[in-house]
């Protein structure tokens, strides 16, 4: 944009100086004018290359939108809620500045994709939110009844016995799985 608006002034000055070359002896005006020549040669390659460097840029942000709309479907299918979290926030920070595009490219369908699958993977965040409280809950009972054991085993004399019991329990307790997050340290602190 500032090399266009230096392009124009540059068109100012071209006029200016075919009047002024007018008016020079003819001699020294080739030699000035083969000069102006290479000045503007070497602007306009400056120009063309600004001008590619641009449509890079916007072709670049276009792939980085796909990319990102690519790995929002794809979280969608996963069963994993720290991955949908990560494609909300990747893309909700991707598509807030979306940037300049490719001449000719329609942002409306690419904002109306991001669209939906935000609001889709919203709503698989929260199954997968509540899912994941059910486990917890349903562990609670096998928990419990690994610090009874645990418990149970302070009357035991054997110490090989306690310690073998003891590796099995804690086996067991990272099988389980975790507790809801309100009784999760309750429970890890009756189990040790």
């Amino acid at each position: 944009p500032e090399l266009e608006a230096e392009w124009e002034h540059d068109g100012l000055i071209k006029q200016r100086w075919l009047r002024l070359g007018e008016a020079i002896q003819q001699e020294a005006a080739t030699d000035l004018e083969e000069r102006f020549k290479g000045v503007e040669a070497i602007f306009t390659r400056r120009l063309k290359e600004d001008r590619e460097r641009e449509e890079k840029r916007k072709t670049e942000t276009l792939t980085r939108l796909e990319q990102s709309l690519t790995r929002m479907a794809e979280a969608m299918e996963k069963g994993d809620l720290s991955a949908v979290d990560r494609a909300i926030k990747s893309g909700n920070s991707r598509f807030r500045r979306i940037g300049p595009l490719p001449e000719g490219t329609d942002e409306a369908p690419l904002m109306a994709r991001f669209e939906e699958l935000n609001l889709a993977l919203a709503a698989r965040r929260e199954d997968l939110r509540q899912t994941d409280e059910w486990k917890r809950w349903a562990n609670v009972r096998e928990l419990e009844e690994l610090c009874a054991a645990v418990e149970q085993l302070g009357k035991v004399e054997d110490l090989k016995l306690v310690s073998r019991a003891l590796k099995e329990a804690q086996i067991r307790w990272k099988k389980v799985g975790p507790a809801p997050r309100d009784r999760s340290e309750e429970l890890w602190k009756r189990f040790r």
